[in-house]
């Protein structure tokens, strides 16, 4: 990854997205038995890399976004990606990985 780093032009952008982790709940009020269900939540996490257009200087952006869908399939991570996408402007979109999707 470190070599698509050195590559990238002022127009390019690599994102690398990473494993999703699902999280418990622990909420601050009331009282639960033993195996009392809690909610769970998944956070999504990305890191955006890309040249600042001013001073040529590689940028590095972190997102995590929050979702109650415990899905980590192609169409979860697409859903949660879709935002930082519409954020940024590039020419070029190299997508890193680790997960299944």
């Amino acid at each position: 990854m470190n070599g698509i780093k050195k590559k990238l032009t002022p127009n390019d952008v690599l994102m690398h997205a990473d494993f999703s982790e699902h999280y418990v709940c622990k909420y601050g009020r009331g009282s639960s038995h033993f195996r009392g269900s809690k909610q769970q939540i998944t956070l999504h996490t990305v890191v955006v890399y890309n040249l600042s257009p001013d001073t040529l200087e590689l940028k590095v952006t972190s997102y995590c976004s929050l979702s109650d869908s415990l899905r980590h399939d192609v169409s979860a991570r697409c859903a949660n990606l879709k935002p930082i996408i519409m954020e940024i402007q590039w020419n070029l979109l190299i997508t890193k990985s680790l997960g299944p999707s």
